[in-house]
C-alpha cells in the first residue's frame, strides 16, 4: 500500500502488482488491505498519470487492471453474506446473524462490511466488486428487511440502499449496463415494493430516488438485450412500473414531505418516456390525486404535477366527462393566472404547457367548450406573455391564443379589437423573441387576429382606433419567415376590411 503511494509510476505499479499476488495466495490480505487503506490507494493510482510518458501509463494502467481481476475472483463468495445478514437463523438473533456473516475463502474469513462494501464505493474498483449475483443479493435482502424490524436489520437496509447507490453514482452508466438482466429483473421490482412499503419514510424517500434513476437510464436506452430470455430489459421494467410501482403510488402521493415531490417526479419522467402509461395511471386511480394537487393552497402544487397533468390530458386519460367533473380547465386558469401576476417563473412554461394541451387535444363540443369557457378569461394574459424574452413560453402563449380565438372567434375579437387588446397585441408582436426564434410566437398571434377578425365584421366589437394601431403594428413587423409573411399579409387583408 505504501508503495501504491509512491511518487514513482513503476514502483505505484508494483505495489498494485504485490496486492495482487497476495490476494491470490491469501484472500485474507484483502480484508487486511481493505483496512490498511487499499481504497483509497487505488484512487491514488487512478488519478495519477499526468506527465508521465506511455510507458509509465500503460504499465501502471495494466498492474490495477490485475488487481480488479484477483479482487473481481474473490468477492462473489461473499455476496451470499448480503442475504444471511437478513435471513433466517436458529437464534433468531440479527445480532448473531451478524456475527456470524463472514465467509470462507481458500481458509480466510471474509466479511463483506470490510471487504465488498469499501471496494464498492470506490470508484477505481468498484466494477471488481460489483456482480449481478449481489444486485439480486441486495434485492432479495431489501425485500428481506421491509417490515417493521429491530435496529440492526435497519442497518442491514441502509447499508443495502448505500450500495445501490454507489451502483449509480460510482459504478454510472457502465456499471448499471454491465448488470441490466439483474438490475431490472430484481432490484427494479424490489425498489419499487421498498418506496412503498417500507416501514421507514427514509427509506421509502431513497428507494424511490434510487429507483427513477434507475428507470431513466434503461427507458432512455433502446431495448436491444432480452432479460432471461423474456421481454427485454425495458419490458421487465414495464412490468414493474404497472404491476408493483403504480398500485403503491397512491401512498406515495399521500405521503410526508418529499415523499410526493419525488414521486411526482418519477410520474412525470414516466409519462415523458412512454405516453401509453397514462391510462395506466388512470387504471390506478391517480387521476383525481393529480388533479386534487392543481390548487394554489396545496403544497404539492408543483411543476411536476403540472407535467402529469398535462400528460393525462394528451394520453386520453381525462375524458370530457372528468375533466368538468374535476373542475380541470378552471383550476389550471387559476394556476395561470397566480403564475402571471406573481411571476412564479418554475411553473410558467409547465402551465402554458397544460394549458396548450388541454385546448389542442379536446375536440368534442363538451371538451373544448369547457376547456374555453375557463381560459377564455386569460385571453389578455396569453397575449402579453407572447412579447416576454423566452421562445418558449412565448410560442405556447400565442399558440393559446389562437387556439382561443379559432373556437371562440366573437368572444376573442372582442378582446383583441378592443383598445387594451390592441396595445396588448401590438407589444407582443414587437417585445416577441426576434429573429427566427421569435416568428412561431409571432405567426401565431397574427393568425389568432385572422380568426378573431371575421367575426367582428361589420360589428361594433371592433373598435375604430384599435383596428388602425393593429394595422400599423403589423405594418411594422420585422421581416420573418415565410408562414410569417403569409400570416401577415392575410391579417392585413382582414384589418383593411374592418371599418
Amino acid at each position: 500500500l505504501t508503495l501504491m503511494g509512491a511518487t514513482s509510476p513503476p514502483l505505484k505499479a508494483k505495489g498494485c502488482l504485490l496486492v495482487a499476488l497476495l490476494v491470490r495466495h491469501d484472500a485474507s490480505s484483502l480484508a487486511a488491505a481493505c483496512s490498511g487503506g487499499l481504497p483509497a490507494a487505488a484512487e491514488g493510482v487512478a488519478r495519477a498519470g499526468q506527465g508521465w510518458d506511455a510507458a509509465d501509463l500503460r504499465y501502471t494502467t495494466a498492474a490495477l487492471a490485475a488487481l480488479r481481476r484477483e479482487i473481481a475472483a474473490v468477492v462473489p463468495h461473499i455476496a451470499e453474506q448480503v442475504e444471511i445478514m437478513a435471513g433466517p437463523s436458529k437464534s433468531n438473533s440479527a445480532a448473531a446473524r451478524l456475527r456470524a456473516a463472514a465467509w470462507n475463502v481458500g481458509g480466510a474469513a471474509l466479511n463483506y462490511r470490510e471487504v465488498v462494501a469499501p471496494l464498492l464505493g470506490c470508484p477505481s474498483l468498484h466494477s471488481a466488486a460489483m456482480s449481478s449475483g449481489l444486485v439480486q443479493s441486495f434485492a432479495s435482502t431489501l425485500l428481506a428487511t421491509l417490515a417493521p424490524a429491530d435496529e440492526l436489520m435497519a442497518e442491514v437496509q441502509q447499508e443495502v440502499i448505500q450500495a445501490v447507490e454507489h451502483t449509480f453514482v460510482i459504478g454510472g452508466p457502465e456499471s448499471a449496463a454491465a448488470h441490466g438482466a439483474a438490475l431490472a429483473m430484481h432490484l427494479a421490482p424490489a425498489l419499487a415494493v421498498a418506496a412503498g412499503g417500507a416501514s421507514q419514510a427514509d427509506t421509502r424517500f431513497q428507494a424511490l430516488k434510487l429507483l427513477l434513476d434507475l428507470l431513466l437510464l434503461f427507458l432512455a436506452a433502446p431495448d436491444d438485450a432480452p432479460a432471461d430470455g423474456g421481454r427485454g430489459l425495458v419490458g421487465e421494467l414495464e412490468a414493474t412500473v404497472t404491476q408493483r410501482l403504480l398500485p403503491r403510488m397512491g401512498a406515495l402521493l399521500a405521503d410526508e414531505a418529499p415523499l410526493p415531490l419525488y414521486a411526482l417526479r418519477l410520474l412525470a419522467s414516466l409519462l415523458e418516456a412512454r405516453h401509453a402509461w397514462a391510462l395506466a395511471l388512470a387504471r390506478a386511480g391517480l387521476v383525481p390525486a393529480v388533479v386534487d394537487f392543481l390548487d394554489l393552497q396545496h403544497a404539492n402544487n408543483n411543476r411536476y404535477n403540472l407535467r402529469v397533468a398535462r400528460w393525462l390530458v394528451i394520453g386520453g386519460a381525462l375524458p370530457p366527462p372528468q375533466l368538468k367533473a374535476l373542475r380541470v380547465p378552471h383550476r389550471v386558469a387559476e394556476v395561470l393566472a397566480y403564475t402571471h401576476a406573481n411571476k412564479v417563473l418554475p411553473f410558467l412554461e409547465p402551465v402554458l404547457e397544460l394549458s396548450a394541451a388541454l385546448l389542442t387535444h379536446y375536440k368534442t363540443p363538451q371538451g373544448i367548450t369547457e376547456v374555453c369557457e375557463a381560459l377564455l378569461p386569460l385571453l389578455p394574459v396569453f397575449v402579453e406573455l407572447v412579447g416576454c424574452e423566452d421562445v418558449g413560453p412565448a410560442t405556447l402563449a400565442a399558440q393559446c391564443a389562437e387556439a382561443l380565438a379559432r373556437h371562440q372567434s366573437a368572444m376573442a375579437g372582442e378582446v383583441l379589437f378592443s383598445r387594451e387588446g390592441a396595445l396588448l397585441v401590438e407589444a407582443a408582436l414587437c417585445g416577441a423573441p426576434p429573429g427566427a426564434a421569435g416568428d412561431p410566437a409571432r405567426r401565431f398571434l397574427l393568425l389568432a387576429l385572422v380568426a378573431a377578425a371575421p367575426a367582428v365584421h361589420g360589428t361594433c366589437a371592433a373598435e375604430p382606433g384599435a383596428v388602425r394601431q393593429l394595422r400599423g403594428a403589423v405594418a411594422r413587423l420585422p421581416t420573418g419567415g415565410l408562414e410569417v409573411e403569409a400570416a401577415a399579409q392575410s391579417a392585413q387583408q382582414l384589418l383593411a376590411s374592418l371599418r
